[in-house]
């Protein structure tokens, strides 16, 4: 039993863990098939918006099972999907953003799920999933406020709202249940978490924003090549 909470809280942590697994599982299987039915307005609010994409929706159907698992004498099952998760995220194409924190959740997924007994391993999944949380919590701020930088690079790598969103509410009750749980300090490990995370996410802005502009770069000089070459042939 967690020395931080009492048997009734860690309990009614674990019902919301469920509630929101089974809630993300079955938005990524909602989103993944009207893709298929070609229902926009569910994979996409609206004309313009950035859109869940097939493969997202269906790495939030694996996690939502996966933290289910977690809960239950299957936990193994969390690591096997932890992995396939982070295999579609890395090896698809998705937002930067989107990646990220889907390579967090499912790190803390195998780390959780490998465990040979239960309560082992809660420590990094907590640190994880607390990451998600921050770096969902700034997307969705952006995303009211206008401001890009905060979820995404670019214009074609953004997060969709109802990315941040889902990624908020799965995050928030895996990290609360993978806290009480593991009977950790939140107060102690959320500053270093926080700035673990803000250090990461500027290395990775900065490594995405140095590619995108050598890839402009290169481009244009291609078409400044292209261009003297057709004038060559013209003369």
């Amino acid at each position: 039993m967690s020395s931080t909470g009492t048997p009734y809280s860690l309990k009614h942590t674990t019902s919301w863990l469920r509630i929101a697994a089974a809630g993300v599982a079955l938005a990524g299987l909602l989103v993944a098939m009207s893709w298929f039915a070609d229902w926009e307005r569910i994979f996409q609010f609206g004309p313009g918006a950035v859109p869940m994409e097939f493969n997202t929706a269906v790495c939030f159907l694996l996690c939502g099972i996966g933290a289910g698992a977690l809960t239950t004498r299957f936990r193994h099952w969390a690591a096997v999907l932890g992995a396939i998760t982070a295999g579609a995220a890395i090896f698809t194409r998705m937002s930067p953003l989107t990646t990220v924190c889907f390579t967090l959740l499912a790190a803390g997924l195998i780390r959780a799920g490998i465990a040979r007994r239960p309560g082992a391993g809660l420590q990094l999944l907590a640190l994880l999933a607390t990451s998600v949380l921050l770096l969902t919590g700034a997307a969705l701020t952006g995303l009211v406020l206008g401001i890009d930088t905060a979820f995404g690079w670019g214009v074609y790598t953004r997060m969709a709202v109802q990315t941040a969103v889902v990624f908020f509410i799965l995050a928030l009750a895996l990290g609360g249940w993978a806290w009480r749980s593991g009977g950790l300090d939140l107060a102690r490990w959320l500053p270093a978490t926080a700035s673990v995370t803000v250090m990461g996410m500027v290395a990775l802005g900065s490594a995405i924003s140095q590619a995108q502009l050598e890839n402009a770069v290169n481009w244009d000089k291609h078409t400044y090549e292209v261009l003297l070459t057709a004038q060559t042939l013209l003369q």
